[in-house]
Protein backbone atom coordinates (compact mmCIF):
# COMPACT_ATOMS: atom_id res chain seq x y z
CA UNK A 1 0.00 0.00 0.00
CA UNK A 2 1.01 3.61 -0.49
CA UNK A 3 2.53 5.66 2.31
CA UNK A 4 0.04 7.73 4.28
CA UNK A 5 0.16 11.40 3.31
CA UNK A 6 -1.79 14.60 3.90
CA UNK A 7 -5.07 14.47 2.02
CA UNK A 8 -5.59 17.45 -0.29
CA UNK A 9 -9.37 16.94 -0.40
CA UNK A 10 -9.68 20.41 1.16
CA UNK A 11 -9.16 21.77 -2.36
CA UNK A 12 -12.57 20.44 -3.32
CA UNK A 13 -14.57 20.79 -0.10
CA UNK A 14 -17.65 23.05 0.06
CA UNK A 15 -16.67 26.70 0.30
CA UNK A 16 -18.58 27.08 3.57
CA UNK A 17 -16.28 24.51 5.24
CA UNK A 18 -12.90 25.81 4.06
CA UNK A 19 -12.41 28.48 6.73
CA UNK A 20 -13.15 26.05 9.56
CA UNK A 21 -10.69 23.57 8.09
CA UNK A 22 -8.03 26.26 7.77
CA UNK A 23 -8.57 27.25 11.40
CA UNK A 24 -8.15 23.62 12.44
CA UNK A 25 -4.78 23.45 10.68
CA UNK A 26 -3.69 26.75 12.26
CA UNK A 27 -4.59 25.33 15.68
CA UNK A 28 -2.80 22.04 15.00
CA UNK A 29 0.43 23.72 13.87
CA UNK A 30 0.30 26.26 16.71
CA UNK A 31 -0.48 23.77 19.50
CA UNK A 32 2.26 21.39 18.35
CA UNK A 33 5.02 23.91 17.74
CA UNK A 34 7.63 21.51 19.09
CA UNK A 35 6.80 19.09 16.30
CA UNK A 36 6.18 21.75 13.62
CA UNK A 37 8.85 24.26 14.56
CA UNK A 38 9.62 25.72 11.11
CA UNK A 39 6.43 25.84 9.02
CA UNK A 40 6.83 27.51 5.60
CA UNK A 41 3.97 29.86 6.44
CA UNK A 42 3.99 31.33 9.95
CA UNK A 43 0.90 30.97 12.12
CA UNK A 44 0.08 34.68 11.98
CA UNK A 45 0.05 34.67 8.17
CA UNK A 46 -2.04 31.49 8.14
CA UNK A 47 -4.55 33.07 10.50
CA UNK A 48 -4.78 36.19 8.33
CA UNK A 49 -5.40 34.05 5.24
CA UNK A 50 -8.30 32.32 6.98
CA UNK A 51 -9.75 35.62 8.19
CA UNK A 52 -9.41 37.25 4.78
CA UNK A 53 -11.16 34.32 3.12
CA UNK A 54 -14.00 34.47 5.64
CA UNK A 55 -14.44 38.23 5.17
CA UNK A 56 -14.28 38.12 1.36
CA UNK A 57 -16.73 35.22 1.20
CA UNK A 58 -19.21 37.09 3.41
CA UNK A 59 -18.89 40.18 1.20
CA UNK A 60 -19.48 38.05 -1.90
CA UNK A 61 -22.53 36.38 -0.36
CA UNK A 62 -24.00 39.75 0.62
CA UNK A 63 -22.74 41.92 -2.23
CA UNK A 64 -23.12 39.78 -5.30
CA UNK A 65 -21.04 39.40 -8.45
CA UNK A 66 -18.95 42.53 -7.90
CA UNK A 67 -17.28 40.84 -4.91
CA UNK A 68 -16.64 37.51 -6.65
CA UNK A 69 -13.13 38.22 -7.95
CA UNK A 70 -11.84 39.25 -4.50
CA UNK A 71 -13.48 36.19 -2.95
CA UNK A 72 -11.90 33.80 -5.47
CA UNK A 73 -8.51 35.45 -4.95
CA UNK A 74 -8.79 34.99 -1.16
CA UNK A 75 -9.76 31.35 -1.68
CA UNK A 76 -6.76 30.74 -3.93
CA UNK A 77 -4.42 32.32 -1.37
CA UNK A 78 -5.81 30.20 1.48
CA UNK A 79 -5.51 27.00 -0.55
CA UNK A 80 -1.93 27.95 -1.45
CA UNK A 81 -1.16 28.41 2.27
CA UNK A 82 -2.65 24.99 2.99
CA UNK A 83 -0.78 23.39 0.08
CA UNK A 84 2.60 24.69 1.27
CA UNK A 85 1.87 23.62 4.83
CA UNK A 86 0.70 20.17 3.66
CA UNK A 87 4.02 19.55 1.89
CA UNK A 88 5.87 20.55 5.06
CA UNK A 89 3.74 18.29 7.26
CA UNK A 90 4.32 15.36 4.89
CA UNK A 91 8.08 15.86 5.25
CA UNK A 92 7.83 15.91 9.05
CA UNK A 93 5.34 13.02 9.30
CA UNK A 94 7.11 10.67 6.86
CA UNK A 95 4.03 8.45 6.72
CA UNK A 96 2.96 8.81 10.37
CA UNK A 97 -0.81 9.12 10.60
CA UNK A 98 -0.51 10.42 14.17
CA UNK A 99 1.71 13.36 13.22
CA UNK A 100 -0.59 14.31 10.34
CA UNK A 101 -3.57 14.29 12.70
CA UNK A 102 -1.67 16.49 15.16
CA UNK A 103 -1.24 19.06 12.36
CA UNK A 104 -4.98 19.40 11.82
CA UNK A 105 -4.84 17.87 8.34
CA UNK A 106 -6.58 14.64 7.36
CA UNK A 107 -4.40 11.62 6.47
CA UNK A 108 -4.92 9.54 3.36
CA UNK A 109 -5.29 5.77 3.49
CA UNK A 110 -2.12 3.74 3.14
CA UNK A 111 0.55 1.88 5.09
CA UNK A 112 0.98 3.32 8.57
CA UNK A 113 4.39 4.26 9.90
CA UNK A 114 4.17 3.76 13.69
CA UNK A 115 4.83 6.87 15.76
CA UNK A 116 7.50 6.51 18.45
CA UNK A 117 6.44 6.18 22.06
CA UNK A 118 7.16 9.20 24.28
CA UNK A 119 10.34 9.23 26.35
CA UNK A 120 10.95 10.60 29.83
CA UNK A 121 10.04 14.29 30.04
CA UNK A 122 12.99 16.70 30.29
CA UNK A 123 13.30 20.28 31.46
CA UNK A 124 10.75 19.87 34.25
CA UNK A 125 10.32 23.07 36.25
CA UNK A 126 8.06 24.52 38.92
CA UNK A 127 7.82 28.24 39.65
CA UNK A 128 5.82 30.65 41.76
CA UNK A 129 3.40 32.71 39.64
CA UNK A 130 1.41 34.48 42.34
CA UNK A 131 -0.24 34.08 45.71
CA UNK A 132 -0.69 30.37 46.40
CA UNK A 133 -0.13 29.56 42.70
CA UNK A 134 2.53 27.46 41.02
CA UNK A 135 3.19 26.85 37.32
CA UNK A 136 4.71 23.56 36.20
CA UNK A 137 6.00 22.71 32.74
CA UNK A 138 8.47 20.55 30.83
CA UNK A 139 10.23 20.69 27.48
CA UNK A 140 8.20 20.18 24.31
CA UNK A 141 8.40 16.55 23.25
CA UNK A 142 7.60 15.56 19.64
CA UNK A 143 4.48 13.48 18.97
CA UNK A 144 3.03 13.93 22.45
CA UNK A 145 -0.74 14.38 22.74
CA UNK A 146 -1.06 14.68 26.54
CA UNK A 147 1.26 15.77 29.34
CA UNK A 148 0.17 14.16 32.63
CA UNK A 149 1.34 16.13 35.66
CA UNK A 150 1.37 15.18 39.36
CA UNK A 151 1.95 17.80 42.07
CA UNK A 152 2.74 16.51 45.56
CA UNK A 153 2.85 18.50 48.78
CA UNK A 154 5.45 17.78 51.46
CA UNK A 155 7.60 15.25 49.56
CA UNK A 156 8.23 13.95 46.03
CA UNK A 157 6.82 10.71 44.70
CA UNK A 158 8.95 7.79 46.00
CA UNK A 159 11.33 6.31 43.42
CA UNK A 160 9.55 2.94 43.50
CA UNK A 161 6.52 4.48 41.81
CA UNK A 162 6.94 3.96 38.07
CA UNK A 163 5.15 3.48 34.75
CA UNK A 164 4.99 -0.12 33.53
CA UNK A 165 5.50 -1.25 29.92
CA UNK A 166 1.72 -1.45 29.61
CA UNK A 167 1.36 2.24 30.56
CA UNK A 168 0.09 1.79 34.10
CA UNK A 169 1.30 3.63 37.19
CA UNK A 170 2.61 1.10 39.70
CA UNK A 171 3.57 1.80 43.32
CA UNK A 172 6.21 -0.94 43.42
CA UNK A 173 5.50 -2.25 46.90
CA UNK A 174 6.78 -5.68 45.88
CA UNK A 175 10.23 -4.16 45.36
CA UNK A 176 10.52 -3.65 49.11
CA UNK A 177 12.41 -6.89 49.80
CA UNK A 178 12.51 -6.60 53.59
CA UNK A 179 10.07 -5.33 56.24
CA UNK A 180 12.45 -2.42 56.78
CA UNK A 181 12.36 -1.52 53.06
CA UNK A 182 8.58 -1.70 53.03
CA UNK A 183 8.35 0.47 56.14
CA UNK A 184 10.68 3.01 54.51
CA UNK A 185 8.47 3.16 51.41
CA UNK A 186 5.31 3.55 53.45
CA UNK A 187 7.01 6.27 55.48
CA UNK A 188 8.05 8.07 52.29
CA UNK A 189 4.44 7.99 51.10
CA UNK A 190 3.30 9.31 54.47
CA UNK A 191 5.42 12.44 53.98
CA UNK A 192 3.11 13.46 51.12
CA UNK A 193 0.32 15.54 52.63
CA UNK A 194 -1.64 16.28 49.44
CA UNK A 195 -1.67 15.31 45.75
CA UNK A 196 -3.01 16.98 42.59
CA UNK A 197 -3.14 15.20 39.22
CA UNK A 198 -3.64 17.37 36.12
CA UNK A 199 -5.22 15.32 33.32
CA UNK A 200 -5.51 18.12 30.74
CA UNK A 201 -3.51 17.78 27.53
CA UNK A 202 -1.39 20.92 27.76
CA UNK A 203 2.29 21.06 28.64
CA UNK A 204 2.00 24.06 31.00
CA UNK A 205 0.01 23.43 34.19
CA UNK A 206 -1.17 25.90 36.83
CA UNK A 207 -2.06 24.86 40.38
CA UNK A 208 -3.93 27.28 42.65
CA UNK A 209 -5.07 27.43 46.27
CA UNK A 210 -1.80 26.04 47.62
CA UNK A 211 -0.50 26.45 51.16
CA UNK A 212 2.22 29.02 51.97
CA UNK A 213 5.38 27.58 53.64
CA UNK A 214 4.70 24.11 52.20
CA UNK A 215 7.16 22.48 49.79
CA UNK A 216 5.84 21.18 46.45
CA UNK A 217 7.27 18.70 43.96
CA UNK A 218 6.22 18.04 40.37
CA UNK A 219 6.35 14.92 38.20
CA UNK A 220 5.53 14.74 34.47
CA UNK A 221 4.60 11.87 32.17
CA UNK A 222 4.26 12.22 28.37
CA UNK A 223 1.53 10.26 26.56
CA UNK A 224 0.57 9.62 22.93
CA UNK A 225 -1.56 6.97 21.17
CA UNK A 226 1.51 4.70 20.88
CA UNK A 227 2.50 4.60 24.52
CA UNK A 228 3.39 6.29 27.80
CA UNK A 229 6.77 7.70 28.79
CA UNK A 230 8.53 7.25 32.12
CA UNK A 231 7.71 9.45 35.11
Amino acid sequence: MRKIRVSVAYRYMPAKNLAAFGSKVVEGISNNSGQFSTPPIDVTTMTLAVSDYTNKRNLYKNGGANQKAAYLDAMAKLIDVLDQTAVYVDEIANGSETIILFSGFVPTKGSRTPSPSPTEATGVSLRNVGAQRLEAQCDVQPVVSTYLCILTEGAPLPENIHITNSGQMHFGLEKAETPEDRAALVNAMAQITNVWIDLTKGRVKTFAGLTPTKRYFVTFCAINPTGVGAL
